[in-house]
């Protein structure tokens, strides 16, 4: 807790939102939400609990569709604006300023779509009192905002010494001469009781492989020295368990570097040697051969839903949404589908749209989800959480309504929740793949709003035209796991890995390039000193526990994956050009004779 005066900013909240309130309006005290905190007792560690006065869904602003960003990014820029002459307020500026001092980007919400600033008067405690650091965190967190307001203060001093306004006759701070005399804003007072909402914190030829190889080489040497802690160390426990992390994946690079090493020895024209470099190099997901496809029936025809909108979708310039028409929805025209001949087309049978319908005016939240039985989609908890009316949507079953019949419970490991559909014949249902390695090669697969937004396919059907699930793809993108972290207390572990995810990929897939899921995609944190963001996802451990938990049998494989990769085809030979016909040369008349060879002169 950041303290001016030997007073927490955050007891002085009552005060401070008074001033704000009579000075700026009651829009700009809005923007802090109200700590209601709970001291150590000894038995117990302290807490801090936040209230907001504005009702709705609260999502951090990294988890807001752009078109929600934008707005709320303005309404919060406004209202810096009008609170930064108070900064520089003799009596109340470096309660004000300290205010400011934000945990992390997490510490910026909309709620109803309103800015509000929560963990606001908190630091943590790695950063010290080291301004550079500090600068950096908080650009980090306010972005190109951080330029419109001082470095939030730790001390009255500090204050002084930056934001004090100087006086007209000396020059220098018109509060210096009140430091010793400055007493401390009286703690919280008594509060009438009114109504809060709760504020839920959601939370590669020959030549070619060979070139690759060595690329795979160079790559491996440039991106060790990204890891976070190589190249500099600080002495402290959090260093000292990162460079035991750092050493762990240093180890993993140097055996694959003496494995590329040694497939780059080889002879490259070698069936075997191809063999073993499918392991070394990432294979394209389109050469990938997966197992059989399910039986092939008609899909069940889409219910009839109401109008399904999403706050902020994008839709033409001028254009209204359109509500979902009231009637059966036709499913999408279908043949006869044999094996899917590729691991990408194999995905879209078994990834999922979510949409979880919050009341009757069309408010919609979405993510990502994937079958594991015909009948049977897992998605993340905080996906359809406060949700209605549930839908699932995939281009071989089309829009189907679902029904919610378990969540996990609550916290971070246990972020998961199942949806029931009729038996869906067209799905292919993806098996659990209990084997994870560090360096392993992934494919996330699900529906990321910013790379959707974009997608004509997906604003027709978040403008209602359900017709629209026939054309619908999944976005996939392609990484390695970096890490693998079990949790303490609990039956599933974390995958880290950097297959690129973003708000809209949560409860999709991370699957192996066996078409085995790995993990279920659920969040990703950011650095609050360098721009480099963790992608997490929950364990196919965890998963499969809850899974078995609610009685729910899906296929598990424990054995590593070993890609089938469809080999091109041989080229053709070919032959040789046939040697021009030899013709006489007709006799040479006229000139001088032509010399004489002796034997000795050959």
């Amino acid at each position: 807790m950041v303290e001016i005066d030997d007073q927490a900013a955050l007891d002085a909240y009552t005060r401070i939102l008074d001033v704000i309130a009579n000075r700026c309006g009651s829009d700009c005290a809005g923007l802090f939400a109200e700590p209601v905190i709970s001291r150590s007792n000894g038995a117990s560690s302290g807490r801090v609990d936040w209230y907001t006065r504005y009702e709705g869904t609260a999502k951090p602003f990294s988890e807001l569709d752009q078109g929600t960003f934008n707005a709320v990014q303005r309404t919060l820029e406004t209202r810096l604006a009008a609170l930064r002459p108070l900064l520089f307020d003799e009596q109340f500026g470096p309660f004000i300023s300290a205010a400011f001092n934000l945990a992390s980007p997490e510490s910026l919400l909309a709620v109803g779509g309103e800015p509000v600033i929560l963990d606001w008067g908190l630091l943590p405690l790695a950063l010290g009192v080291d301004r550079f650091s500090r600068e950096r965190h908080f650009s980090a967190i306010m972005g190109p905002l951080a330029g419109r307001l001082p470095l939030p203060v730790l001390s009255r001093a500090e204050w002084v010494a930056n934001q004090a306004p100087a006086s007209p006759a000396t020059g220098q701070s018109s509060a210096a001469n009140m430091m010793q005399d400055q007493r401390p804003i009286p703690g919280v007072g008594v509060v009438s009781p009114s109504p809060r909402a709760p504020v839920t914190v959601v939370t590669a030829g020959n030549s070619a492989r060979a070139a690759a190889i060595a690329t795979g080489l160079a790559l491996l040497a440039v991106g060790a020295t990204y890891i976070p802690g190589l190249l500099s160390y600080t002495a402290d426990a959090a260093t000292a368990k990162a460079l035991e992390t750092n050493q762990g994946i240093l180890d993993q690079l140097e055996a694959r570097r003496k494995a590329l090493e040694a497939a780059l020895a080889e002879d490259c024209a070698n069936p075997e040697t191809r063999q073993k470099t499918q392991g070394l190099l990432p294979q394209d997901p389109t050469r990938l051969r997966v197992g059989s496809a399910p039986p092939t029936t008609s899909p069940t025809p889409s219910p009839a839903i109401p109008p399904v909108t999403v706050p902020g979708a994008p839709t033409a310039p001028g254009q209204t949404p359109a509500p979902v028409p009231q009637q059966a929805v036709p499913p999408p025209p279908t043949g006869p589908e044999g094996a899917p001949s590729t691991l990408a087309e194999r995905i879209e049978r078994g990834v999922a749209f979510v949409i979880a319908s919050k009341d009757d005016d069309g408010n919609a939240s979405t993510g990502s989800g994937f079958f594991v039985r015909p009948d049977t989609i897992v998605t993340n908890r905080h996906v359809i959480e406060g949700g209605k009316d549930f839908y699932v949507v995939n281009r071989h079953i089309g829009l189907v309504k679902a029904e919610l019949i378990g969540t996990a419970g609550r916290g971070t490991t246990n972020d998961l929740a199942i949806l029931k559909v009729p038996p869906q014949p067209a799905a292919m249902p993806f098996p659990l793949a209990q084997s994870r390695l560090p360096l392993q090669q992934v494919i996330a697969a699900g529906f990321p709003g910013v790379t959707m937004a974009t997608d004509p396919v997906f604003r027709s059907i978040m403008r209602g035209d359900a017709s629209a699930a026939a054309r619908l793809t999944p976005v996939m993108t392609t990484g390695t796991v970096n890490h693998v972290q079990a949790q303490d207390n609990a039956a599933s572990s974390f995958i880290v890995h950097n297959a690129f995810i973003a708000p809209g990929n949560s409860g999709g897939p991370l699957i192996d390039q066996c078409g085995r899921v790995m993990g279920v995609n659920t969040f990703g944190r950011t650095d609050s000193k360098m721009p480099v963001t963790a992608n997490y996802a929950l364990g196919s451990d965890g998963l499969k526990t809850y899974l078995e938990r609610e009685s729910v049998s899906v296929s598990s494989i424990d054995t590593p994956c070993s890609p089938n990769v469809i080999q091109p085809p041989a080229p053709t030979p070919v032959p040789a050009p046939a040697p021009a016909p030899v013709t006489a040369r007709p006799p040479v008349t006229g000139g001088p004779p032509a010399p004489t060879v002796t034997p000795a002169q050959r």
